[in-house]
């Protein structure tokens, strides 16, 4: 049975239009589980009721600190460790949530940190863009990171305000932890 050169068209636009379907649905992660959740969202734990995901658990593992030792004692305090300072970010940005950030304040931390990169000014938001897509952020995305980091610095900051300590408190300290140098212990009855 020979067919038409219109409908062998039609069979191959109807093929491709499959496949191309058959592909979304493949690579798309909310669309390949049928049940809503993507599975590079797995969560590992959740910190009051905010999820902390498999992936940023990852991303954290991948600090030199954290991936030096891996196995036996050392290694399940290291990965202790991490889980502690994952919650800990996690309370602190709950913490922080309601600390208002201004543009101004995001802009100005953002102009700072390109004049501490040697790429101030717009003549160099080309390069600007590049050093930051190395990072991994889009500018969006950088900015946001930085009204984060600002809510949070404002938050600690908020707490610790009406705290003095005076340098005699300090030298103090230093002394009891300090241990005592070998000729004071002999010397001692």
């Amino acid at each position: 049975m020979k067919l038409s050169k219109r409908a062998n068209t039609i069979i191959l636009w109807i093929l491709a239009v499959a496949l191309l379907v058959g592909m979304i649905v493949t690579f798309t992660p909310t669309l390949g589980n049928f049940g809503g959740a993507a599975t590079t969202e797995t969560v590992a734990l959740r910190v009051n009721g905010q999820p902390i995901t498999a992936l940023e658990v990852a991303r954290a593992q991948q600090n030199q600190l954290y991936n030096r030792v891996s196995e036996g004692e050392v290694g399940d305090d290291l990965e202790l460790l991490l889980l502690n300072e994952l919650v800990r970010q996690e309370l602190l940005r709950q913490a922080a949530a309601q600390t208002n950030v201004s543009g101004g304040e995001v802009r100005t931390a953002v102009n700072e940190w390109r004049a501490s990169q040697g790429v101030a000014g717009r003549n160099n938001d080309s390069a600007y863009l590049s050093v930051i897509n190395r990072l991994g952020f889009t500018d969006e995305t950088f900015r946001d990171y930085w009204r984060e980091q600002l809510r949070q610095e404002k938050y600690l900051e908020s707490l610790t305000e009406s705290v003095s300590v005076t340098d005699a408190e300090v030298q103090n300290l230093l002394r009891r932890r300090r241990p005592a140098p070998a000729e004071e212990l002999r010397r001692q009855p």
